[in-house]
């Protein structure tokens, strides 16, 4: 049973509405929808403050706030961080703060929250493309601490993941942090000719085109490389990424 509903039929009934608001926010990311989903979010929290997945609506609620530019990050951080501290595997927190520590440069953490993940517990619900997404982001945030050594024989692992899904209806997005972190590397660096290479495994299957991987000089005659971290697509974490319902849309090149 959920823990929630132990508690009553008016929390129960505060926990569906909380839910359904949350349900019409992630699909319509308006004002008024995100307004309506972390007002029943702090009012479920409020009358069950020692619960982890009380913890754990409030924080989809403030992420979701994030994903549409209010500077929510650190709050949806905590109340994730809430979540584990009283449930450790629950596998949704864990997955967004994965994501919020790496968009926040917190690389060290990202990694240690994805040694948390449990592969087998996407598998079983055919979301194992979540999973290889946390691992994404692991990756590149070694990339970012420049922990060559380690990417060099993990990343290859990563790749052949996706290229195993090449022909399936799984939905994957495309690795837009590997990506960025090959921009921000000198063009003819060891590694990056080498995570180059590793990139280019991913254009068949339709999640990079040839043109990703082009270098294009600017006027100052640097590469993409040198371009300042807001100019370099990738980073951001990308609306869309369901954990309540329906898992995001395609992100293929069709």
């Amino acid at each position: 049973m959920d823990p929630l509903r132990e508690h009553g039929t008016d929390l129960a009934s505060l926990h569906d509405h909380a839910l359904a608001a949350l349900g019409e926010a992630e699909n319509d990311r308006s004002p008024s929808t995100l307004r309506a989903a972390l007002e029943l979010t702090e009012e479920l929290l409020e009358s069950s403050s020692d619960d982890a997945e009380a913890h754990y609506l409030r924080g989809f609620a403030l992420y979701l706030s994030w994903t549409t530019g209010f500077a929510l990050r650190r709050e949806a951080m905590a109340e994730f961080r809430h979540t584990l501290d009283r449930d450790p595997g629950h596998p949704w927190a864990r997955f967004h703060v994965i994501e919020l520590c790496y968009s926040a440069g917190m690389h060290e953490e990202a990694i240690g929250h994805f040694g948390g993940m449990s592969e087998s517990w996407f598998a079983e619900r055919d979301l194992v493309w979540r999973y290889l997404l946390a691992w994404e982001y692991a990756v590149a945030a070694k990339i970012a601490l420049r922990r060559f050594d380690e990417v060099w024989d993990e990343l290859p692992r990563l790749v052949d993941r996706y290229v195993e899904l090449e022909d399936s209806d799984d939905i994957l997005e495309a690795p837009a942090r590997l990506l960025a972190q090959w921009r921000r590397l000198p063009p003819d660096h060891e590694f990056g000719e080498y995570l180059a290479g590793q990139l280019r495994r991913f254009v068949p299957g339709g999640w990079l085109k040839p043109d990703d991987l082009i270098v294009v000089p600017d006027r100052t005659g640097l590469s993409h490389a040198f371009l300042p971290a807001a100019q370099v697509s990738g980073d951001a974490v990308l609306p869309g990424h369901s954990t309540l319902h329906q898992p995001a849309q395609q992100q293929r090149h069709q």
